[in-house]
């Protein structure tokens, strides 16, 4: 295996140098792509509480529907409305609506955070919007991760 990542390392760099376009895997590499699937990618993170616009940043969201990326306290998915989305939940924010495409590194502003600081286990979760405004969770669209909020510099943490 790290044969074959030195012998890719080579090319790239050979073709780099070059000045050629080239392009891995199946299909033509295209800025407007639209994904054939959602697919969301939230990692641990770090976050001041004291900051003037507080948020979270979701590492990837692949949306092949207009939508938009929500991130609020984990839950039970039992207790689930006909959209498919959880009843009951704390919303910490989301985005506003997104068209189709692939996403990296969103920034979901936040309206709620932690009063003190800690880990709080959140959840980012992809959610569809039709024509009328109709909100869906597609299934298993969401992935959980550990945010440390910290108290301000200077204050006690």
């Amino acid at each position: 295996m790290r044969e074959s990542l030195i012998r890719r390392r080579q090319l790239l760099k050979t073709v780099s140098g070059a000045g050629v376009a080239l392009a891995i895997g199946t299909g033509t590499a295209n800025a407007r792509h639209d994904p054939d699937e959602f697919r969301i990618e939230f990692n641990r993170q770090t976050r001041r509480l004291s900051a003037g616009e507080p948020s979270v940043l979701v590492a990837r969201a692949d949306l092949p529907e207009r939508g938009f990326v929500m991130v609020h306290d984990s839950h039970d998915m039992a207790g689930t409305s006909e959209s498919r989305c959880p009843r009951d939940h704390e919303i910490y924010g989301e985005t506003d609506v997104l068209e189709p495409g692939h996403y990296g590194g969103v920034k979901v502003p936040l309206t709620d955070v932690p009063a003190t600081s800690g880990t709080e286990k959140l959840v980012a979760m992809i959610h569809t919007v039709d024509e009328t405004g109709k909100k869906g969770c597609p299934p298993e669209v969401r992935e959980n991760a550990d945010v440390k909020f910290l108290s301000p510099p200077g204050q006690s943490r």
